[in-house]
């Protein structure tokens, strides 16, 4: 996790894309600074001309397994619009209930609280509960764009199977 300093503010920028140029998401910290609701954000990300989705509603119980499916996807697309915010507007500023942790901007002070292991599965929706707590807001940055030079990792086998598993936490 890097630290960055934006008008005497500072972030943690938890990255799994790679190198970023920091000055395209200076919107994104300018509105951060200004808004001391925001604790975490996202820009959004594009793969070849594709949104590679990065926001989330929170999971009802089947959800992480229907998504993981296509041909559940296919047979239960009302929970999945719901789920993975099919309907989101992309070009706008979105409060969203968690990001996914593969790029997040947090305030350092609120991160610093709360010490979450952002490697762990499941870790964005934690600090996503811990920001709401608190009366604090997660955005979802769509008027920001990053293309990405190469495709997020799938996910191994293992990795797969835990997040089959992990609604069973839920119940």
């Amino acid at each position: 996790m890097r630290t960055y300093t934006f008008k005497d503010q500072n972030f943690y920028i938890y990255s799994k894309i790679g190198k970023v140029d920091f000055e395209s998401l200076k919107p994104i910290f300018e509105e951060m600074v200004k808004n001391d609701k925001i604790a975490i954000a996202s820009p959004k990300f594009s793969y070849k001309g594709k949104v590679v989705d990065n926001y989330r509603n929170f999971p009802k119980f089947l959800d992480l397994f229907i998504k993981n499916f296509k041909f559940l996807r296919k047979r239960f697309p009302e929970q999945m619009r719901r789920y993975l915010l099919w309907d989101l507007d992309l070009n706008s500023k979105v409060n969203v209930d968690f990001l996914t942790n593969n790029f997040l901007i947090i305030k350092k002070d609120f991160f610093d609280q709360f010490k979450v292991n952002l490697g762990k599965s499941y870790s964005d929706i934690e600090l996503a509960i811990k920001a709401y707590e608190n009366n604090l807001s997660v955005c979802f940055f769509g008027t920001c764009e990053i293309k990405l030079k190469r495709r997020l990792k799938n996910k191994s086998f293992f990795l797969q199977l835990g997040i089959y598993l992990k609604p069973l936490n839920f119940l």
